[in-house]
């Protein structure tokens, strides 16, 4: 499946709540952006000021009737226009160069997807938590080179085409956590996910607010059972 214009419309999906001292940073990276085509849908669930800064800054904002990412992401998915569609977590920063490189990749019939390598957001980091961090980071570039491992890749930034996106559905609402590796191992039945050599800078303050140890593993054992045995972790806790 190739991607029909030469400058195809990214719909960029951001599911948001309570965002409102970080989703500015993003919606002002995404304006810096090399590549100009684009719309901002953001499905909101949020009770602070989150969706008078998305408009402020020029993007569209849905009400999402329930909390979730799930839910943000389904209902800007509904309203979105373009061929292809860059789902990004309201937390991340974008370098100037991503949504370039993803067209460009994205030529590709047999990608289906694409993601940036990650930096962390250095300024967020405890001095004595930055070693462990950049591992992490460190480990997460892997994955996402590798293509994943066991189906747990760093999801913060996704880029794919539309079209594909259509023949796998919406996000599990059902789901509290892992709702991405599900959504994406389903994806990945029409071709390959591919790492770019561009970065975003990715927001470890969970890691910091719950515990790195915990919250890492936390992560990547929902991931893996949501990958290996394809069951919905319903029973977990809500983390957005």
């Amino acid at each position: 499946m190739q991607i029909k214009e030469s400058k195809p419309l990214i719909s960029v999906i951001i599911p948001a709540r309570n965002e409102e001292k970080r989703i500015g940073k993003l919606l002002r990276s995404i304006k810096e952006q090399t590549y100009k085509n684009y719309e901002i849908l953001v499905g909101d669930s949020s009770d602070d000021k989150t969706p008078d800064i998305c408009k402020r800054e020029g993007a569209k904002v849905f009400r999402a009737k329930r909390r979730g990412v799930s839910a943000g992401r389904n209902v800007a998915l509904k309203h979105a226009r373009g061929e292809l569609v860059a789902f990004i977590d309201a937390d991340v920063i974008l370098t100037r160069r991503v949504f370039e490189a993803s067209v460009k990749a994205l030529k590709n019939k047999r990608t289906v997807g694409v993601m940036p390598l990650f930096k962390p957001i250095a300024g967020e980091i405890p001095k004595n938590k930055r070693p462990i961090i950049y591992f992490l980071n460190d480990l997460g570039n892997f994955l996402i080179k590798a293509n994943g491992l066991g189906g747990f890749r760093v999801y913060g930034c996704v880029i794919c085409r539309r079209e594909d996106v259509n023949k796998v559905g919406y996000f599990d609402e059902r789901m509290n956590i892992s709702e991405d590796t599900d959504f994406y191992r389903r994806l990945s039945r029409y071709g390959k996910f591919k790492a770019l050599n561009v970065y975003a800078y990715y927001s470890y303050r969970r890691f910091i607010e719950k515990g790195i140890p915990r919250t890492f593993l936390f992560y990547i054992k929902n991931a893996l059972i949501t990958a290996a045995f394809k069951k919905n972790q319903n029973e977990l806790e809500r983390i957005r």
